[in-house]
């Protein structure tokens, strides 16, 4: 049986792929800016950020206006307790070591609870319009957003955009997608029967 969510994450990474390193660089540095520009990130005090795989739309901008602002970041960790991930304290110079596939996470776990973080930026193989995302297939980010009562954003590239994302009722849409040529958010939140996404 083919599984749609395979099908559309492999031509997601293709996609990817054929991107150059540093038009990745400079398409980050856009789509960054978009989510810099929202209210509701001006507005945080807590921020849940990832740390960017080569190939993934970079949150050092991010980093450093959270730094700038004297915002409280927060990386995604492996918790064993739970076998799942949380959200742990990254403060400014404190080390990070490789976890779980190879990403980056604090070495010292402070954990933060969910219903604590007022923005969380989260990564995609591939989006569309509604707010749906597709990850690596594990649902480590969806279990994350379900516990977060704040602002949900995604970074991702234009190419890895999809008509409809092939979706379960596990998966969790985001309030705004931003890439490097727009924003991609929901008028009213998530909260209102309409889960279209609006171009603004």
């Amino acid at each position: 049986m083919i599984n749609p969510k395979a099908v559309a994450r492999q031509a997601a990474q293709r996609a990817r792929n054929k991107l150059a390193l540093a038009w990745i660089a400079e398409a980050s540095a856009r789509a960054q800016q978009r989510l810099l520009d929202l209210p509701e990130f001006a507005a945080s005090r807590v921020v849940a950020l990832y740390r960017a795989r080569p190939r993934e739309v970079s949150t050092d901008a991010l980093l450093a206006a959270c730094r700038a602002a004297g915002k409280t970041v927060l990386l995604p960790a492996w918790n064993k307790e739970r076998d799942a991930y949380g959200l742990a304290r990254w403060d400014a110079d404190a080390p990070l070591r490789a976890g779980l596939y190879g990403i980056e996470e604090p070495v010292e776990r402070i954990w933060v609870p969910g219903a604590d973080v007022d923005f969380i930026v989260v990564t995609a193989l591939a989006f569309d319009v509604y707010g749906f995302r597709l990850g690596h297939g594990g649902g480590h980010f969806d279990r994350l957003l379900v516990e977060v009562r704040g602002f949900k954003a995604c970074l991702a590239f234009e190419c890895q955009k999809l008509t409809a994302v092939p979706t379960e009722p596990h998966d969790v849409p985001v309030h705004a997608v931003a890439t490097e040529r727009t924003l991609y958010r929901a008028p009213q939140g998530l909260e209102d029967a309409d889960p279209h996404l609006l171009k603004v």
